[in-house]
This record gives structure tokens, C-alpha cells and sequence, in this order.
């Protein structure tokens, strides 16, 4: 129910502003609109912990992550070959009719198993969360900044447009696959999960850095590294929170989300700013030091466990054994 609200949401709020007349008509609206995003996380949090196996749950996330990329190809989609001819109020109708098509698959997901019983928390896991949340947040505001100013930045290293915006949407490809690829190879050993996000968040500061240095060289190595794996850890971070917290999935990832969003929100104000002060280049390496604070806080959050036992392949009954336990 809560995802076809969402998808139906989504919809009507895409349709009101293909109406309105006014700049602060449309804010209001797309403002409003945000809470269909809001409703579906931490549905899906709790659909992944109680739907998929165990042994599948980093792909189930990393898929839900790949999902939200492939979005990110509909609008421009719809810019090519919708909104030269017939204009954006055309482009959004036909986007609100796509996004009905979740409400109509919306009863497939239904007759799940119900929710596993919450597990008494440890100290460390609500402190952990909260690190790993704030490392979300600065991660996505770091790639998101970068990728908010993609053109800019190519033209910036000498690029031409067309090239750099080519490299934007292969970009957006390979963050998809990586996610993908890397949710199931990581479902082999869940264990390991911080660490691949910690050295994934670390390469795309690298990425980011190597943007900064403004040649074309090392911006088309900064392009992949920052939207490979400056981007792809955003699954597996919700499969290990998921993990953290069990029978409380809705939480871990809501926490989780915000904290990515928040910090997706704020970038392209915050790059702007930043550029205007200390231009493209300085504000590009603020943007990579974001990304290596947050690979840091990933690190710190989980040395916060010395027994991360509760990440094995045997799935949430590891967890309770682990809090049964250490409590």
C-alpha cells in the first residue's frame, strides 16, 4: 500500500505542476512531492529485510540503488525527444503516467512473511548508524556537487560539451552496473561490507580530487572512479545497515536516507557557493574531502564492533545469537 500512495503521489505531483504558472506554484509542489520519496524508504528498508534471502540481501539493495540511477535516465529521455517538440508540460504528463506504473505492480509485493521481531540494541549500533548516516550525507554531497556541475567542470579541463555530457549519461550507466556487480559480489562475504564502502567512498575522493586537477586526463579518470565508486557504494550501505539493526529495517533505513538525501539536497547550493569563492578547482577538492571524511566515518562506525560475526551469509538469526550475547 505504502508504495502504490507513493507511485500515486509521485504522479499527481508531477501533473499539478505541469499546470502551474508560477516559479513558486511549481516549488511548492515539487517541495510537497518529496514526501512520495519519503514514503517509499523506508518501505523498501523493510521490504528487502523481509522479502529477500539473506544470501541476496546486498544485490535486493544494490538493485533498489540501481534503480534510482536508471531514474535519473528517464528525464533526460524526456528532454530529447519530448520537450523540444511538444514542450515540459508535455514531458511531465508522460513522466506522472510513468510513474503510475508502481502502483499497478504494487500488488505483486504484497503476502510477505512478517516482520522479524526487533532485536535488543546494542550502545554501539545507534552510534554506528548515526556515524555511517553523516558519511552517507557527505559522500552524496561531495558526487553530487561534482555531478550537479559535470559540464561545467569537463569545460573547465578543456573538454568539449558535447564529450562531457556523453560522459555524464556513460557515467550514470557504470554507476548502475557497479552497484549491481558490486551488491552481489558482496553478498559472498556481508562481513566485509564496511570495508568495501570505506575503500569504494575512498576511490571516489580520489576520483573527485583528480576532477580538481582540471586536465582532461585525469578529469575522464576522475569521471569513472567518482561515479564508479563514488556512487556505488549507496546499496551496500543500506544492505549493512539493514544488518546493524535487525527487525528494525524501517529505521536503519530511514536513518541511512536521510543522511544521503540531506546531503544530495544541499550540494549543488553548497558547490555553487563554494565555487563562487574559491572557484571550480577549490571547490572540487572541498568536494573530494567531504568523500574522505565520509570513507573515515564508515571506518570509525564499524570499529565501533569487535564482533561483526552479525554480517555473515547466515542472514538476522547471526544477529540475534551476536545481541543475545553481548547484552
Amino acid at each position: 500500500m505504502t508504495l502504490a500512495a507513493a507511485s500515486v503521489l509521485s504522479s499527481a505531483t508531477m501533473l499539478l505542476a505541469a499546470q502551474v504558472t508560477s516559479a513558486a506554484a511549481l516549488f511548492a509542489i515539487l517541495l510537497s512531492g518529496g514526501l512520495g520519496n519519503g514514503l517509499v524508504q523506508p518501505a523498501a528498508s523493510r521490504f528487502i529485510a523481509e522479502r529477500s534471502p539473506s544470501r541476496r540481501r546486498s544485490l535486493a539493495a544494490g538493485m533498489v540503488g540501481a534503480a534510482l540511477g536508471a531514474a535519473t535516465l528517464v528525464p533526460g529521455l524526456l528532454v530529447a525527444f519530448i520537450v523540444q517538440p511538444y514542450g515540459w508540460r508535455a514531458a511531465l504528463m508522460i513522466a506522472a503516467l510513468l510513474a503510475l506504473v508502481p502502483a499497478a505492480l504494487a500488488p505483486l509485493a504484497r503476502g510477505g512473511p512478517s516482520a522479524q521481531a526487533a532485536q535488543p540494541l546494542k550502545a554501539a549500533q545507534p552510534r554506528t548508524l548515526v556515524l555511517w548516516a553523516i558519511a552517507a550525507g557527505l559522500s552524496a554531497a561531495g558526487n553530487n556537487a561534482v555531478a550537479s556541475y559535470f559540464v561545467q567542470l569537463g569545460t573547465h579541463a578543456g573538454l568539449a560539451t558535447e564529450i562531457t555530457g556523453n560522459l555524464l549519461a556513460m557515467s550514470a550507466v557504470i554507476a548502475i552496473v557497479v552497484r549491481l556487480i558490486a551488491g552481489a559480489l558482496s553478498d559472498r562475504a556481508p562481513r566485509h561490507n564496511p570495508a568495501v564502502i570505506t575503500a569504494m567512498m575512498l576511490s571516489g575522493g580520489v576520483g573527485l580530487a583528480l576532477i580538481a586537477i582540471g586536465s582532461p586526463a585525469t578529469f575522464l579518470v576522475g569521471a569513472v572512479l567518482a561515479f564508479s565508486a563514488g556512487w556505488g557504494w549507496t546499496g551496500l550501505l543500506l544492505a549493512t545497515a539493514i544488518r546493524l539493526l535487525p527487525g528494525r529495517a524501517e529505521n536503519a533505513g530511514h536513518l541511512v536516507q536521510v543522511g544521503l538525501y540531506s546531503g544530495a539536497t544541499v550540494a549543488p547550493f553548497g558547490f555553487s557557493a563554494l565555487a563562487a569563492a574559491l572557484g571550480f578547482t577549490g571547490a572540487a577538492l572541498v568536494a573530494a574531502a567531504a568523500a574522505l571524511a565520509a570513507a573515515a566515518l564508515i571506518a570509525t562506525g564499524a570499529s565501533l564492533h569487535r564482533d561483526l560475526r552479525w554480517f555473515s551469509a547466515g542472514g538476522t538469526q547471526g544477529v540475534g545469537r551476536a545481541v543475545s550475547r553481548e547484552t
